[in-house]
């Protein structure tokens, strides 16, 4: 991935609320867990590209979190992150675009 990224969209869930579980822990990504176990990031969603994200998500991962997020890169990457009961798992790809335009709309004249 580029050296920023932008977390996207997150669906993560847990199956219980982990707040006490997550005290004390130190995160690279500010995470947050409602009261209806829905997980999500607090604060700024644009950040430096780090392994620790993933770590935090292993962490995560551990204590009963799934579902996805999805990060873009700032070289037209995409990831998704996909948190299930054998692990933390990453679909990569990206975003190419035609040297055509798909579409061309005129100017209208006055």
């Amino acid at each position: 991935m580029g050296y920023y990224i932008t977390i996207m969209e997150t669906n993560l869930k847990a199956p219980r609320d982990i707040s006490a579980e997550m005290k004390g822990v130190e995160f690279y990504v500010p995470w947050t867990c409602g009261e209806d176990g829905g997980v999500d990031i607090d604060g700024d969603r644009w950040m430096k590209d780090d392994d620790a994200i993933i770590e935090d998500l292993r962490t995560l991962q551990k204590v009963g979190v799934r579902g996805a997020l999805e990060i873009n890169g700032e070289q037209g990457e995409w990831t998704k992150i996909v948190l299930d009961d054998l692990g933390v798992k990453t679909f990569e790809g990206s975003i190419v675009y035609p040297e055509k335009p798909t579409r061309t709309w005129e100017v209208k004249d006055g």
